[in-house]
């Protein structure tokens, strides 16, 4: 048997059965090493009303949009599976789960918040001592989704991973809350 590059079709090595001429799919250093290379380079991400081809490492493809132009704005905690918006937090595990049975296939599509950017408009320096009406400096921010159709034991994953951030996430702003109001022992 062959064991044959997968991209640049280089065989690296046989293996036994020795008369076997079926081949092995591998990857030699150097098309792995092109691969990495490509990967950790930043990927551009869409306009509004664009979409990004991309591929995942385990091979699955999707697509980035900006969110308001082709899929809704998600928060942290949300996934849309097949259509349907979804919270994601531990006590909802189980209804999600008897929703991803009724559905029949084994692949579904899921659209997840990718990153989100905020545009902070640059400060206005007042160039004379008059008194001038300041202008509203509003930061936007853009929400990149992801969709892309998978089995339905990594939406679950995914599911639980979300559920997961979100309850470290509050738990941090909890701890936080606390602290900021116990009374600080050095001015009592």
């Amino acid at each position: 048997m062959k064991i044959v590059c997968q991209k640049c079709k280089r065989v690296l090595g046989v293996q036994s059965p020795y008369n076997d001429e079926s081949e092995i799919p591998a990857k030699c250093p150097e098309c792995f090493d092109k691969e990495k290379e490509a990967a950790s380079k930043p990927q551009p991400m869409p306009n509004p009303g664009e979409r990004v081809d991309i591929e995942f490492d385990g091979g699955y493809k999707g697509y980035l949009t900006v969110a308001s132009y082709g899929t809704e704005k998600l928060s942290f905690s949300d996934i849309i599976v097949s259509g349907k918006k979804i919270s994601c937090s531990k006590s909802q595990r189980d209804q999600f789960i008897d929703y991803l049975e009724m559905i029949e296939k084994d692949s579904v599509e899921v659209t997840y918040l990718f990153s989100t950017s905020i545009i902070m408009p640059p400060s206005e320096r007042r160039k004379s001592k008059k008194t001038v009406e300041p202008k509203k400096n509003i930061a936007q921010s853009v929400n990149y989704n992801c969709t892309v159709v998978l089995p339905k034991y990594h939406v679950v994953a995914m599911f639980d991973n979300v559920a997961e951030r979100m309850e470290k996430i509050l738990n941090v702003i909890c701890k936080c809350i606390v602290k900021a109001e116990k009374p600080d022992r050095k001015s009592a």
